[in-house]
């Protein structure tokens, strides 16, 4: 398996790293797509968790004043307003832009996620019946498609054999003491050197970034950078 020429620190910074990769030049930045934040929507779009509230909030999982209104409607009334609702959520996800999402977006929905993994991830388990695994789907500016896969397990797991993907190095890869981080980016095998160019580009612009400031500080997980 194949490897960025990058290497994180901690598993805990895996947000900040989506930001920059999808922030990179050679990515199109309105090309940036996950479609497993609607598997995670219907995983806890019931849960009244206080610690969940910015990933419901931010995934539109719940609407009390339309819940409210729902139970003023006759039986007639409300399987219509069903069925229209329905038609208009099908032709919203058949819309590309219903999928799309910025390079801020996917930072803030990652970190909400890791914050509270312990607490998503049974819930994720317990609907789905899989480990929680999101795959961010974007397109170069080169052509290519591919995609970042990020898969959280505990640590009596053992992470699925994956063809076709770089891995991404990581020193530490827990985000929390039960609960490991590993990530994967997708490629074209027959278009491996072009990929590999690709990402050798994006990596070297994130080392840049990672060097670019000589102010002494100290290296943690909320310092803001991936060494």
């Amino acid at each position: 398996m194949p490897k960025l020429n990058f290497e994180i620190s901690l598993a805990t910074l895996i947000p900040e790293f989506l930001h920059q990769f999808l922030s990179a030049a050679q990515v199109d930045r309105e090309s940036i797509t996950c479609l497993d934040f609607e598997d995670l929507r219907d995983a806890v779009k019931n849960t009244k968790e206080p610690e969940l509230e910015g990933i419901r909030q931010f995934l539109a999982v719940e609407n009390e004043a339309a819940v409210a209104k729902e139970h003023e409607l006759t039986q007639d009334e409300s399987l219509e307003q069903m069925s229209d609702e329905l038609d208009a959520e099908i032709e919203a996800v058949d819309d590309e832009l219903y999928h799309k999402y910025t390079p801020g977006e996917i930072k803030y929905m990652l970190g909400e996620i890791i914050d509270n993994i312990d607490l998503l991830y049974g819930i994720y388990k317990a609907h789905a019946d899989l480990n929680l695994s999101l795959s961010v789907g974007y397109r170069l500016k080169s052509g290519l498609e591919s995609g970042i896969v990020v898969e959280f397990l505990t640590v009596t797991e053992s992470p699925e054999f994956l063809e076709d993907v770089f891995l991404i190095p990581m020193k530490n890869y827990f985000v929390s003491d039960d609960i490991i981080a590993r990530m994967y980016i997708v490629y074209e095998k027959e278009k491996l050197d072009q990929y590999k160019s690709e990402f050798d580009k994006i990596s070297a612009a994130l080392q840049l970034k990672q060097g670019g400031d000589d102010t002494p500080h100290v290296h943690g997980p909320d310092c803001g950078h991936l060494h």
